[in-house]
């Protein structure tokens, strides 16, 4: 276990160095929309969006921004650096008064 802490400890190290400049960092929250209730393991590999931020620690703000012709939630990922959660939280409650309500899935 050594190794995977020294490892997430440089991730975390040389993510906050990269977006040094930036107060938020806006990804989708995956490379598709929604999955199916109980598929979300098999298609792990579209989820990285949210891999990266479950590595990282930080505060991260998701906002529905749309449906899929299946009727499934599309979303925004607002992620802040560490101790920052009023930025992506702020950003998060501008997009969503900005954007058409988005109706919830029918489940």
């Amino acid at each position: 276990f050594k190794n995977i802490f020294r490892e997430v400890t440089l991730f975390r190290s040389d993510l906050l160095k990269t977006l040094q400049h930036f107060d938020v960092l806006i990804t989708p929250v995956a490379a598709t929309s929604a999955k199916d209730h109980g598929t979300t393991y098999q298609e792990c590999r579209d989820m990285t969006h949210c891999m990266v931020h479950s590595l990282s620690g930080w505060p991260v703000t998701v906002v529905p921004v749309g449906m899929s012709t299946d009727g499934l939630p599309i979303g925004l990922q607002i992620a802040a650096k560490p101790w920052e959660d009023h930025n992506c939280l702020a950003l998060g409650a501008l997009i969503e008064n900005i954007m058409p309500r988005v109706p919830h899935p029918i489940l």
